[in-house]
């Protein structure tokens, strides 16, 4: 299921952002530029083992980070093809 939430989470208190992460398996954060919270709700979510995902495009230029715990392998060591 997937269930997208349109008001700005940076204004949600403390209490029902821990409400809201309990309740899924992965976030994804778009249009959020407030660092602080972004951090913030990453480490929140590490520690309640939740996936992160933000990414943003800025014209030409985007950008995406994923935090998916401690137990995510990356293989690819280099980004060049095999």
């Amino acid at each position: 299921n997937i269930d997208i939430i349109n008001e700005n989470i940076v204004d949600l208190n403390q209490n029902d952002l821990d409400k809201l992460i309990d309740n899924i398996d992965c976030i994804v954060v778009t249009e959020v530029d407030n660092l602080e919270f972004l951090i913030n709700l990453n480490e929140k979510c590490r520690i309640k083992n939740k996936h992160f995902i933000m990414s943003d495009v800025y014209g030409l230029f985007g950008w995406c980070f994923n935090d998916f715990g401690q137990i995510f392998d990356v293989l690819d060591q280099d980004g060049e093809d095999y």
